[in-house]
Parts: C-alpha cells; sequence; structure tokens
C-alpha cells in the first residue's frame, strides 16, 4: 500500500516539474477549424498551426483593426505569424506563443497609440532581441511604411482605410503575391500614398470595393487601377477569388466571419502561405460564394473554420463539405443498396462518391478517389474486395462504422466536420498504408489478417481510440489525445507534439520529438525523448538523452516536419503511386513487378517533396503461372534531411487466369441471309469480358451478351464482300488472359436488296409530284449516278436543280442499295408543284443492306392549307429492305418514357401516321419529344435506340415593335424583335414577318431578309434588324410598306429538327 501511495505522489510530483516546463497551450482545436477562446488565442492557435518556429513575427493591436490591417505581407515575407495584444497591456498567451516560436526579431505594427511603450518594454524583458515599430503619423500612412518594409514587384492593393471587410479579403494573396496593402480615403487619396505611388515603380493597383468605400476619382489616380468589388463585402470577396483563381490552391479553404476583423486578419497569413482562398461568411454561406466554391471544390478539399462555432457557424462548414458530394464523377451511390458485382470485378475509370447510409459496395477496382460524403451522416458503409489507387476521403460516417472487408487503399483521410466521431473497421486482407485521422474517432484492426492501418497520424486536438495492432502512429498536432485500451498495441509511436496516450495497450517504441507528451504506459523497447526535453512515461519524468532535433526556423506543422503522402510527381498534383497490377498469365518476376511505381517522390508537411525509390519483394513466392492476386511491399529509400522515416508500401499484382478462345463462327447463309451474330467459344468462362474489349474488323460491333463458355455478338454494317473475313481481336478483360487474341471468320452477305420510299400526304399519293435522288450525305448535298452538286436544303418556292440522271416517280422510286457500297446512302424526297417550286422535302439514310436502324429524319412534308382546314396526317412508308428483321418506331418524351409503337418486318408494307402537320407541332411530334428507330435481327436482340435529338420547344415571349422614327419608308429598319428561347447553345431561331393578313404556313415562306438568329445562350434574345435597307420584302415576297405586321420564331437545332411557330401580336409599322 506505501508503495502504491509513494508512486501516486511522484506521478502527481512529475507532473508539477512537467508544468513547469512545458509551455501549455491556451487553445482549443478541431480538425476543421483553428481557434481559442478569444481572438488572441485565436491568433496563437492559428500560429501554432503554421510554424513550429520563427525567428519574426508581427505584433498588431487585437481590438482595433486600422494598423493590422496591412501586416498581411509583411508577416509573409518574413515567414513569420500575425499574433495580437492589447494597447496597454501584453496579452500573456501572445507572449507564451512569442516563446515557443523563438522570435528574435517582432514588427510592431502602429504607432504608441496602438501598442504602448509598456507592452514594448515587457517584450524587451521576456527576452525579444530585436523589436522594430512600423508607424506613421496616422493608418494611412502606416500603411505606407510597412509597404516600405514589404517593398513592391509592381503590384499593389488600394482598400479603404475606414473598415476592414475588402482588405482582408485580398490580404491573402496580397501575402502570397508580395503585394503591400495600402489604405485610403473614399474621396480623397492620401498625400502619403499619393507620394509613395509617385515615386514607386507600381504599374498596377488592385483597387478593391465599390465606389461606396471608393470613388473613381481616387480609383483612377493610383497606377494601372483594376477595381475589384461586388454589392456588398461577400461579393467583394468572391470578385476577389475569382480574379485571382489561378493563384489559388483550393486543397484547404479557410472560412472566417465577415463582420469580424481579428480571425480573418491573422487567418489570411496562413491562408496566403499554402495559396489557400480566405472566404468570409455570415451567420448562414451567401449564396453567390457557394455557388463559386462549388466550381472549385475538389473532393480531397479541406474545410477550416477561422473561430469557434459561435463565430463559424457549423452548418456553414458542413454544408461546403456536403456541397463536394456534388462535384462531377464516374459513378455515384446516393441511395441505401449493395453495388458491385457478385463475382469478378468492376473497374470505374475514375473517382466515385457515396453519399447515403447503408451502401455496401463490393468487387470494385476504383482508379481514382473515394468519397463518402457527409450526407452519410452517422450511418454504416461497408467497403468489401475494393480497392482504390487514388486517396479515400471520409466526410461522413459515424460510431456505426466504416466496414473495410479485404480493402485495399494507399491513403485514407477521416475529415468529419464539428462533433464528428468514426469508427473506422480493418476486416479480412485489409490494408491502408496511411490513414490520416482529422477527426475524432475509433480505429479497429482486430478483425484484420493482412496489415490493417499501417501508418496513422493525428494532428492537433484529435482524438483517438486505437483498438487492435498498429505499426506506426505519428502525432502531428499539439492537444493530440490517444486512447490504447488494454490488449491493443503499437509498435512505433513517433510523438511529434504535445499529446497525451493513456491506456494499458502496449507501446514498442516511442520516439518523442516535442514536449508536452505524457504516455501512461512504459514502452517495452525504448523511449527516445529529443535532447533538452522531458516527457512523462509511466510516471516518471524522463529526460532528453540523445540529439535528435525538431529545429528549423519558420517550418510548417504543429511538430516536426513529417511525410504525409507517396506520389509519383513532386508538381502539387499528388498523383498515387502505382502499387496494384494485372499481368498476363506466365508473366515472370522481374516483368510483373516492372508495371508498380519503382521512384516517386515522398510529400512533407511543409508541401515539400523527397525524391525516393522503392523496391518491390513478393510477400510469398511468385510463380507467373499461379492465377491470382499475389501482396507485394515496397522498400522506399530517400534521403531524409530532417531525420523523417518513410514506411513501406503495400500492394497487389494479379495474375490473369489463362483463358483459350478456342472457336469463332458466323450465322447466316452465303448470298441470301446476311450475317447478324458472331458466337465466340473459350474453355474457361472469361467472367469480365465485355463488348469494350473486342474490336471487329469489317463490321460494326453491336451488343455482347452470354456467360459460361459461349458469348454472342452483334454485328452491322458489314463491309467486306459475301464470303469474305472479318477480325474479331480481344483485348484481355480483367483478371484473363485470353490467346489466341484475335481469330478470322468469313461472313455471309445477302444479295441486294431494293428499298422502296412511298410518301403521302392527305391520304393521296405524290398528291404532286416527287423527285428522289440518291446521295451520299445528308443536309442537301445531292448525287446521281455519275454526277454530284452540293447546295443548302431549298427554302419553300425555290426551284430544284436539274439532274440528268435524277429519279422521278409518280408514286414511288427504288434505289438499289448494294453490298459495301455505300456511294449512295440517303435518300432524298422533293415535292415540287406545277412550277417546279419546292413545296416539301424529306430525306432517308440507307446503310448498306440495312443491317442497322434506319434513320428516317422528315425534315418537313408540309400541307397547302391555309391555316384554316383541319390538320391533315403525313404519312411515311416504308418497304421491303431486308426480310430476316423488324423495325420499331417509337416516340418518346425527353424523359425517355414511350408514347407509342409501331413495328414494320421487313418484307412487308408498313406506315407510320403523325397527326398534325408542322403548323401545329413539327409533324405532330411536339417539343420536348423525339422518333426513335431500332432494328431487331431475326433470332438476335434489338439494337439500341437510334434518334434524330428532341424536338426544340417554341420560342416564347415573342415580340415585334417599330423601333424607326427617322428615315422615310419602311424598310428593316423598323422591326426590332425580342423573344425567348428554349433551345440549347448553338441552335438557331429562324425569324419569319408576314403581313397580318397572311396566314404563316411552314415551309411555304422564306426567312425575313435577315435570315436566322443564332443563340448563344438560353435567355431572352432581342434582335434589331440592320444591313442594307433596299429591295426587301416580307416572308411571302410582298414589298415592305406601311400596314399591320406579325413576327413568327421557329427553333431549328444541329439536326434541322424544328419546333412549331411562335407569334408575336400584331405590330403597326409605320412610315415616318
Amino acid at each position: 500500500m506505501l508503495l502504491k501511495v509513494r508512486k501516486h505522489l511522484v506521478w502527481t510530483l512529475a507532473i508539477i516539474l512537467l508544468l513547469t516546463q512545458v509551455l501549455i497551450s491556451p487553445v482549443f482545436s478541431q480538425s476543421n477549424r483553428i481557434a481559442g477562446a478569444d481572438r488572441y488565442q485565436t491568433a496563437v492557435a492559428v500560429s501554432q498551426q503554421g510554424w513550429k518556429t520563427s525567428d519574426y513575427a508581427v505584433l498588431a493591436r487585437g481590438d482595433n483593426f486600422a494598423d493590422a490591417l496591412c501586416a498581411g505581407p509583411l508577416a509573409q515575407k518574413y515567414g513569420g505569424p500575425i499574433l495580437l495584444t492589447g494597447t496597454n497591456q501584453l496579452n500573456a498567451d501572445t507572449l507564451t506563443e512569442l516563446k515557443r516560436l523563438g522570435v528574435k526579431h517582432l514588427f510592431i505594427a502602429g504607432g504608441l497609440g496602438a501598442v504602448s511603450q509598456s507592452v514594448e518594454d515587457a517584450l524587451k524583458a521576456a527576452g525579444i532581441a530585436t523589436i522594430e515599430r512600423i508607424y506613421g503619423d496616422d493608418r494611412y500612412e502606416t500603411s505606407v511604411k510597412i509597404a516600405e518594409k514589404v517593398g513592391n514587384t509592381g503590384k499593389a492593393v488600394l482598400a479603404t482605410g475606414s473598415d476592414f471587410p475588402d482588405a482582408l479579403s485580398i490580404s491573402g494573396i496580397a501575402s502570397k503575391l508580395g503585394m503591400p496593402i495600402l489604405l485610403t480615403d473614399k474621396n480623397t487619396l492620401p498625400a502619403s500614398v499619393s507620394s509613395y505611388f509617385q515615386g514607386s515603380t507600381i504599374t498596377q493597383t488592385y483597387v478593391v470595393g465599390g465606389l461606396g468605400v471608393i470613388s473613381d476619382a481616387v480609383a483612377n489616380s493610383a497606377p494601372g487601377s483594376l477595381r475589384l468589388a461586388g454589392g456588398d463585402r461577400y461579393e467583394t470577396n468572391i470578385a476577389i477569388l475569382q480574379n485571382f483563381a489561378s493563384e489559388l490552391n483550393f486543397d484547404n479553404i479557410y472560412v472566417a466571419i465577415g463582420n469580424n476583423f481579428a480571425d480573418a486578419l491573422t487567418g489570411a497569413v496562413l491562408a496566403g502561405k499554402s495559396s489557400s482562398p480566405l472566404v468570409l461568411t455570415g451567420q448562414t454561406l451567401p449564396a453567390g460564394t457557394a455557388t463559386f466554391l462549388q466550381t472549385k471544390l475538389k473532393l480531397s478539399s479541406k474545410v477550416l473554420g477561422l473561430g469557434g462555432s459561435s463565430v463559424v457557424p457549423s452548418a456553414v462548414l458542413t454544408g461546403l463539405v456536403i456541397a463536394k458530394e456534388q462535384i462531377s464523377v464516374e459513378e455515384k451511390y446516393s441511395t441505401a443498396g449493395t453495388y458491385g458485382p457478385e463475382t469478378g470485378s468492376k473497374t470505374i475509370q475514375g473517382s466515385v462518391i457515396i453519399s447515403a447510409r447503408d451502401v455496401t459496395l463490393k468487387n470494385t477496382i476504383i482508379e481514382g478517389d473515394l468519397l463518402l460524403g457527409g450526407s452519410i451522416g452517422d450511418g454504416n458503409v461497408t467497403l468489401r474486395d475494393v480497392t482504390v489507387k487514388g486517396n479515400t476521403i471520409i466526410n461522413g460516417g459515424g460510431p456505426n462504422s466504416i466496414i473495410m472487408y479485404n480493402f485495399n487503399g494507399q491513403t485514407v483521410v477521416v475529415d468529419v466536420p464539428d462533433g464528428g466521431n468514426v469508427r473506422l473497421v480493418a476486416q479480412g486482407s485489409t490494408r491502408l498504408a496511411g490513414v490520416s485521422m482529422e477527426s475524432d474517432g475509433i480505429l479497429d484492426s482486430t478483425g484484420t489478417s493482412g496489415s490493417g492501418f499501417v501508418d496513422v497520424a493525428i494532428p492537433a486536438g484529435v482524438q483517438v481510440t486505437f483498438i487492435g495492432t498498429f505499426a506506426q502512429v505519428n502525432v502531428e498536432g499539439s492537444g493530440a489525445s490517444i486512447n490504447l485500451p488494454n490488449g491493443s498495441s503499437i509498435s512505433t509511436l513517433n510523438a511529434n507534439a504535445a499529446s497525451n496516450i493513456t491506456g494499458q495497450g502496449q507501446i514498442t517504441t516511442a520516439n518523442i520529438n516535442t514536449g508536452g507528451v505524457t504516455i501512461e504506459r512504459t514502452p517495452t523497447n525504448t523511449t527516445t525523448v529529443a535532447s533538452g526535453l522531458t516527457a512523462m512515461v509511466g510516471g516518471v519524468l524522463v529526460s532528453g538523452t540523445n540529439t535528435t532535433s525538431s529545429g528549423g526556423g519558420g517550418g510548417d506543422g504543429g511538430g516536426a516536419i513529417t511525410i504525409t503522402g507517396y506520389y509519383t510527381n513532386n508538381n502539387g498534383t499528388d498523383t498515387a503511386l502505382v502499387t496494384t497490377a494485372m499481368v498476363a498469365y506466365g508473366t515472370v518476376e522481374a516483368t510483373a513487378k516492372a508495371n508498380l511505381s519503382t521512384a516517386g517522390y515522398a510529400k512533407l508537411s511543409d508541401n515539400s517533396y523527397v525524391a525516393i525509390t522503392i523496391a518491390w519483394t513478393f510477400d510469398a513466392a511468385y510463380s507467373g503461372t499461379t492465377a491470382g492476386a499475389k501482396a507485394v511491399t515496397g522498400t522506399v529509400a530517400g534521403t531524409f534531411t530532417g531525420g523523417q522515416t518513410p514506411v513501406n508500401r503495400t500492394g497487389t499484382v494479379t495474375v490473369s487466369a489463362p483463358v483459350s478462345f478456342t472457336t469463332l463462327t458466323a450465322n447466316g447463309t452465303s448470298g441470301s441471309v446476311t450475317t447478324t451474330v458472331l458466337t465466340l467459344t473459350f474453355d474457361v468462362d472469361p467472367t469480365t469480358l465485355a463488348a469494350s474489349d473486342i474490336t471487329v474488323t469489317g463490321a460494326t460491333k453491336g451488343a455482347l451478351a452470354g456467360t459460361g463458355l459461349t458469348r454472342t455478338l452483334i454485328i452491322t454494317g458489314i463491309t467486306v464482300a459475301n464470303g469474305a473475313n472479318v477480325t474479331v481481336a480481344i483485348a484481355d478483360p480483367a483478371g484473363f488472359t485470353i490467346t489466341p487474341a484475335s481469330k478470322t471468320v468469313a461472313v455471309n452477305v445477302g444479295a441486294a436488296v431494293p428499298i422502296a420510299v412511298t410518301a403521302t400526304r392527305d391520304g393521296v399519293t405524290t398528291p404532286l409530284n416527287t423527285k428522289v435522288f440518291a446521295t451520299a450525305g445528308a443536309g442537301g448535298t445531292l448525287k446521281s449516278y455519275t454526277s454530284s452538286v452540293s447546295l443548302a436544303a431549298p427554302q419553300y418556292g425555290s426551284d430544284l436543280p436539274s439532274f440528268t440522271s435524277q429519279f422521278t416517280s409518280g408514286n414511288e422510286m427504288l434505289i438499289p442499295i448494294s453490298g459495301s457500297n455505300t456511294y449512295y446512302n440517303y435518300v432524298q424526297i422533293y415535292e415540287i408543284d406545277a412550277n417546279s417550286k419546292v413545296v416539301g422535302y424529306g430525306e432517308h439514310q440507307v446503310t448498306a443492306g440495312e443491317m442497322a436502324p434506319a434513320t428516317f429524319h422528315v425534315k418537313y412534308f408540309s400541307s397547302k392549307n391555309t391555316g384554316t382546314d383541319a390538320a391533315p396526317a403525313i404519312v411515311i412508308t416504308i418497304e421491303a429492305v431486308e426480310p430476316t428483321g423488324t423495325y420499331t418506331l417509337y416516340t418518346a418524351t425527353a424523359g425517355g418514357s414511350l408514347i407509342s409503337t409501331k413495328a414494320h418486318t421487313n418484307g412487308t408494307a408498313s406506315t407510320w401516321t403523325l397527326s398534325g402537320d408542322e403548323n401545329t407541332a413539327y409533324g405532330a411530334i411536339g417539343g420536348g419529344q423525339k422518333m426513335v428507330y431500332t432494328y431487331t435481327p431475326a433470332g438476335g436482340s434489338e439494337s439500341a435506340r437510334a434518334d434524330d435529338g428532341f424536338i426544340p420547344l417554341a420560342p416564347t415571349g415573342v415580340t415585334l415593335t417599330d423601333t424607326d422614327n427617322t428615315y422615310a419608308g419602311v424598310d428593316v429598319r423598323d422591326f426590332t424583335f425580342s423573344w425567348n428561347t428554349s433551345t440549347s447553345v448553338g441552335d438557331t431561331s429562324n425569324v419569319y414577318v408576314l403581313p397580318a393578313a397572311i396566314p404563316f404556313e411552314f415551309p411555304k415562306f422564306g426567312w425575313f431578309t435577315i435570315g436566322s438568329q443564332a443563340v448563344t445562350e438560353t435567355v431572352t434574345l432581342g434582335w434589331e434588324v440592320g444591313g442594307a435597307y433596299s429591295n426587301q420584302t416580307a416572308s411571302d415576297g410582298s414589298a415592305l410598306s406601311a400596314g399591320s405586321y406579325i413576327a413568327y420564331i421557329i427553333a431549328v437545332d444541329d439536326k434541322g429538327n424544328k419546333s412549331a411557330a411562335a407569334a408575336s401580336a400584331a405590330c403597326n409599322i409605320l412610315n415616318p
């Protein structure tokens, strides 16, 4: 009992001794906040986040922004932080931080009215060797004095001296770019600032803020002024970030409150140090800010609040984290369920987002990053047999677990905003090379047979419980807390920041590189404390006995500079090392390992890089003739001058299973029935084989079907002669090596069968006359057998060119399309009146043998009604093409729901009736709908749907006004149009103008003189006519004169699909 009492006494005394040596931090820290109990402690927290030591620092008054507003670039130039103090009394927390940093040279921003002589005396008494005060007679001259100390790079910032938000918004960027910040009055440029400009080499001045804070007269007096402003402080903040977006790195986004200067002032220097944006917010994130950030967020972006939740609301930070789920990626899983194949594996060529709880993803290889989004809340996600080659970012999850079974990943970042407590469970053969616990949580490796969590880093203020066995844990931030319960173990603990390790779990080796570390249970092997330091280990105060140092002025992080990741490049894009590979069956060991990264870079916590080599060895004896996954370990080597110890990489090489491509056969009958299906057989089921792995030469590849040892492949558009070979080549699918890689087979091509096209209107076949041409292209390139002429598709009433060998018929025309001769691959139909003027036009695309869906696109085939007749019907008839298949025609909505269907079996005549005409709804297919065609060969599967796009929606809000009150006569200057378009960029809007008494008929009338207006964006379009002013006519050909007119607008997409016409109200056009 006496021993127990004495032990407690020793522990108590040791704690007292430790506290007298270690400088206790007054700040609290969370992974997504940098904050203290007040503005002074928040400034200290920012300093601890960004600087391990620093010879320089800037001290400013904490209760007034004026002198401190320009201090950011000064601090950046000398590589130190900004700290705050009271005017008449030195802040105790600030003094403690100055001592921790080891500051030798301190700049005071402002005169004795800002920071008193008594504060300066206290600093000298504390041992600060050099104190340099920078000040002027007022805030404006002080800004000039600081600018002179900063120097210039030819650019400067001009901001109002009467308020702080605008200057703070640009402070981080100005710090990064070395631009001094000068202050001004609204209406008068201070003489000191004017004199500075005149005597400097400044050629560009960024004027921040609108006319309400800096007048144009002041702005224009600055050299090369460029104003960056918005409607309020938040819009100005975004205007600044947009202008300098190319200079910013959005890996970290710092968020500060916009109605208080202190936190943003000190945080701006930290933001500038890493080229990060500083975003201002209110109690809710402004809409414009949210919109801007949505375009800049990355899956890996970390959001950091400057100040506690009472300053920067948790909802703001959480909202930004959840916004990452809107980033465009290859795959998204946003509803509960199980995803991934039952057998084999699926490879996703890009990144993945999971944004719902109760999701299981299995048997999947992700070539990019994986984001577990904030919308998961405290729900569960299971990753089973998943490999992530990029980073895994966990922004959601709770105590109910993120379960990783047989998971293979390189870097996992756990970053759940405010209050998150994630339980991460490793099971099976899971291997996680690096885990950064940036949120409180639990790591559980008790169910793993693999390496589990290989290397764990813990930043400032995070509390983590370790359950199971862990290779290496690095404490990187002050205030971190580790709980290691009995039965758990850590092989190597590197304490690089003040931290507390509790529990009766076992640590083998502890390396203590900073003060303020306590470890409840003594490590079993070695405890190394850096020279000059002490630590509490097992209730005993242990002093440093070696010369290992964590020194070096101006370094990043709250502790030693450490390794944060391993990458193939050193340019900041941080592409992950290649640690997994798929190799062919029979690949020798050296070749297999050559598929993995053998060189790269280790990234350090100060964002520098060290070149490394990786030497790979297989964990077990390698055999290239034994299929399956084989674990590898890469030994990392490099020259680390800071004493960092690299962690070996882990990976997997998978040897493909051998598959023999045994036979390739084709259906059909020589000379009569064309081949439509190829059959492939194998000796082993290649479960992952997909159509994308297959290349066909001599025909067009279609769908792949089948399982087991047999696959069927649809082919169309055969380009070789009857009896000639097509080639099927197979690229090795995931997990399999297929030999031989290709085979050939003779295919059958049926005899040429003519296509018959019949067009009728109002129940009458060819009511006037029809001319039919065989052509070699859509949209008006006409070709006969012997010659060709290119021209635009004619307008209503134009002449049709005469061809000596054109095809003309009163009822129907047969166009021979045969074998590989696709010269005549379009049929074009023109309806002409008694005077050989065009009154209708249509076209039909024909493929060789018609083995693909026929795209029958009726551009227009209008009635001659006067606008009062009932809308007639248009009837299209397709006749015998190939007697072995079926065409199915659909009309469908924009969302894809079928409206109706009509099957047509080749060899018989079939009609498709469209009610209505162009005057009402473009061939009776309404705006926002489309026509779809498929082809089903005998014994085969229906092809994918082919279509000509959605029919455009009609314009709205058409207006016609007379704006010419100057020029005599009526001409195009009298006509001004506007309308709202619903079409897409690149589409056009055709404009027609008619006397009000004449009904509009499409396509009877031509465009108005000015032609068509390009749609550049989906907003209101206004169009005032210009150009020549003589010999101009309305769309019906009548001369323009005073009277009542109506404008008609038709939207036309890039495929020629047209909307219904939209009309304006009648407008009285006057002759001035």
